[in-house]
C-alpha cells in the first residue's frame, strides 16, 4: 500500500501524468500560463469537470515544450514498450529520446538494416554504447556476405561513443579489420574478439590508440611481436606472446595467460617474468591455461609472483603428473604468499 501523499506513479497513471502536474508540481516550476490556469482549477478535483464543477482553461502551451528532458525521459520509461513505439511516432522529440534509449545495447544476430539504421543516423550512432555482434542464424547466403561485412565496417566506424565491443562471429572477419584500421573510439573500455584470424598488425596499432582499454578479452592464438602499451588495463587475457609484447607498467589485478603447442618449453615463464615487470605490483589473481609443462609453470609463477592471492592452472591435456612432478608442485607452492 503506497505511503499516504505520496503519488505512485505505475503504467495506468502515466497517461494522465502530464495532465496532472499543473498540480504536482510547485508554482516556481510552472510557466505564467500555467500558473493561471492553476487558480482557476476547482478544489475538489484538479483537472475533471461536470456538473456543479467550472470547466479548466486549458493553456495553449504544450507541456512537451517547456518540461525539461530527463523528466520526458522518466515518464517515456514508465511506459509499457508499445506506448513507447508510440511515441516515438508522435514527435521528433519522443523520437530522440526513444533512440538513445533503444540504441544504447545492441545485442542481436547482424542485420544489414540496423547496420544502415546506424551509419545513415549519427545520432542513433551516438546513442549506442554497447554492441554485440553474435553468429547469426540461420547462416545467409555466401553471396550476401560481402554486403554485410561491408554494412557492419560502416556502422562500426561511426560508434563513436561506444564503451563495450563484443565481437563473437568469425563471419565478419573484413569488417573487423577496416574497424581495427580506422575507427576510433575515445570511450571504449571494454574489446572482447577472437584473433585467430585477425590481421596482428591492425590489432597492435588499433590497441596502442586506445589506451582507455580497461578490459581486454582477446581468444585465440597469434603471434604479437611490438610493444602494446595498454596503462588502464585492470583485466587481460589473451595468449603468451601478447603478454610478453606489454610494454610499459599496466596496473592488472586478473590476468588469464594461455599457451599453445607453439610455444617453446624455454619460453613457458617469459610470459610471468613480463607479468612480473610490467604488473608485479597489482596482479592478485592469475589464470594459467597450458598443454602439459605445469610444474614449470608453477616453477615461475613461484619465481617470478610470489605475491599472488589466486592461482588456477587448468591443462589441455588428460595425462597424469608424475610423483616427482607432483613433489616439485608441493615445494614451489610452498613458496607463494597466499
Amino acid at each position: 500500500m503506497p505511503h499516504p501523499g505520496r503519488t505512485r506513479i505505475t503504467h495506468s497513471t502515466t497517461p494522465h501524468l502530464l495532465w496532472h502536474l499543473p498540480s504536482i508540481l510547485p508554482s516556481s516550476l510552472l510557466p505564467n500560463a500555467l500558473r493561471k490556469s492553476r487558480n482557476k482549477l476547482p478544489s475538489s478535483h484538479p483537472t475533471e469537470c461536470g456538473p456543479g464543477r467550472p470547466a479548466m482553461d486549458l493553456p495553449t502551451e504544450s507541456i512537451i515544450d517547456w518540461l525539461p528532458p530527463e523528466i520526458l525521459t522518466i515518464i517515456f520509461l514508465l511506459c509499457s514498450r508499445r506506448d513507447q513505439i508510440s511515441l516515438c511516432q508522435t514527435s521528433k522529440l519522443f523520437d530522440d529520446i526513444g533512440a538513445s534509449i533503444f540504441y544504447r545495447k545492441i545485442r542481436l544476430p547482424l542485420s544489414k538494416e540496423l547496420c544502415q539504421a546506424l551509419y545513415t543516423n549519427p545520432q542513433k550512432a551516438c546513442a549506442v554504447r554497447r554492441v554485440t555482434v553474435l553468429e547469426p542464424y540461420p547462416y545467409p547466403l555466401p553471396t550476401l556476405v560481402p554486403a554485410l561485412n561491408t554494412s557492419l565496417a560502416l556502422a562500426l566506424k561511426c560508434l563513436t561513443k561506444v564503451e563495450k565491443l563484443s565481437l563473437d562471429s568469425r563471419l565478419f572477419i573484413h569488417a573487423y579489420d577496416e574497424m581495427l584500421r580506422d575507427a576510433s573510439f575515445p570511450m571504449l573500455r571494454s574489446l572482447a574478439m577472437d584473433v585467430k584470424y585477425i590481421d596482428t598488425l591492425l590489432l597492435w596499432s588499433f590497441l596502442n590508440r586506445h589506451p582507455c582499454i580497461t578490459k581486454l578479452t582477446l581468444n585465440g592464438f597469434t603471434n604479437f611481436f611490438g610493444p602494446i602499451a595498454l596503462p588502464n588495463a585492470r583485466y587481460l587475457k589473451a595468449s603468451s606472446s601478447f603478454f610478453r609484447s606489454l610494454d610499459g607498467q599496466v596496473p592488472i589485478s586478473t590476468a588469464i595467460v594461455s599457451w599453445d603447442q607453439r610455444d617453446k618449453v624455454g619460453e613457458f615463464c617469459s610470459p610471468l617474468a613480463a607479468l612480473a615487470q610490467h604488473s608485479g605490483d597489482t596482479l592478485t589473481s592469475l589464470t594459467c591455461k597450458c598443454v602439459g609443462a605445469v610444474p614449470s609453470i608453477i616453477q615461475g609463477v613461484a619465481e617470478y609472483l610470489p605475491n599472488i592471492r589466486m592461482l588456477h592452472i587448468s591443462s589441455y591435456t588428460m595425462e597424469r603428473l608424475r610423483s616427482k612432478d607432483l613433489d616439485t608442485i608441493t615445494g614451489f607452492l610452498g613458496r607463494l604468499s597466499f
